[in-house]
């Protein structure tokens, strides 16, 4: 009952079990103890902390709570305290460092926006880094919007776990005050923003591009202007529609795909009404499925339309 208050977020519930069992002489073992410090870490109840901390110490689950205890000193904000007592655990104590230590000494450097001193510790881990180092890095990332490192540690993510959702979801946070998509090709992942030249294969895609906007146009296209932000002539704004960034990740994933292959496209932000009906002219001409994620829901396209057409619930906006 104690670790699923903790986990639910319900964290005074769980101090409060906590204090029930005290009062009813109930015994404590490592597992209560670990949920109650949790709970404790995320009220940034320092002083309860420390309490629990003491008693876990007395019972002889010290080794356990320190992942909580420097746990405690992030939301405290007493970071070199937390590198302090991470390096108790071996010139102290005796006890070798374990993947929880170096998980939470992560979190401890990746929350407080010591990026460069997380790596290198990272690099210096003592044991080999799962994908709970990865995951709390992220975090981090998007924590502080460090797209950089963010965009790394999510490549490192997906090349040893191609099915972890929670790297695309995490990274497409980290993106999403730019307006960002994004395509994941052999472990690697290619962000596009708005009109958006930084790519390697940029003019490649550009080219692609004009090509497909020519196609989808002779096949009857007429592009719906009220999409584009910018009040400037029709002529800007259909531009203006071409650079946004379903488009060029649309256009990079034909370039480096087979024939025939299912494209996978993400986005951070609801896909636009014409992006929309380009994506379902282009799965027309080309004859290939594309599946686009937004934030709302998946768009799978596939012969000139669109699964939420199907059900209904178009999912478009005016982003």
């Amino acid at each position: 009952m104690l670790a699923a208050n903790a986990c639910r977020g319900l964290w005074e519930e769980a101090l409060k079990l906590l204090l029930q069992m005290q009062r009813e002489k109930l015994e404590f073992d490592q597992f209560s103890l670990s949920a109650a410090l949790s709970a404790a870490a995320n009220l940034a109840s320092l002083e309860e902390g420390k309490q629990i901390h003491c008693l876990s110490t007395k019972l002889g689950f010290d080794s356990n709570s320190f992942v909580e205890n420097a746990t405690m000193d992030i939301h405290g904000g007493l970071v070199d305290e937390g590198l302090r007592y991470f390096a108790s655990i071996t010139f102290e104590f005796g006890v070798p460092a374990a993947i929880e230590h170096c998980v939470c000494i992560v979190d401890l450097l990746g929350r407080s926006g010591r990026f460069r001193e997380a790596i290198a510790f990272i690099k210096d881990m003592p044991v080999p880094p799962n994908d709970f180092v990865g995951r709390c890095l992220l975090a981090a990332c998007r924590m502080h919007g460090n797209s950089e490192i963010g965009k790394v540690a999510a490549e490192n993510l997906l090349r040893s776990n191609p099915s972890d959702d929670s790297a695309y979801v995490l990274y497409s946070n980290i993106c999403a005050t730019s307006g960002s998509c994004w395509v994941k090709l052999k472990n690697q992942i290619s962000t596009f923003g708005i009109g958006d030249l930084s790519h390697p294969e940029s003019e490649q895609i550009y080219r692609k591009l004009t090509e497909l906007r020519k196609k989808i146009q002779e096949a009857g296209y007429i592009a719906d202007t009220s999409y584009a932000l910018h009040d400037t002539d029709e002529e800007q704004k259909e531009h203006n529609l071409w650079m946004h960034s379903e488009r060029l990740a649309l256009a990079y994933a034909l370039i480096n795909t087979p024939e025939g292959s299912v494209l996978r496209i993400f986005k951070n932000l609801r896909v636009c009404g014409d992006c929309h009906s380009v994506f379902k002219g282009v799965s027309s001409i080309i004859s290939r499925e594309i599946i686009l994620r937004d934030p709302y829901r998946f768009h799978h396209f596939s012969g000139g339309q669109c699964s939420c057409v199907i059900t209904g619930d178009n999912g478009i906006g005016n982003l």
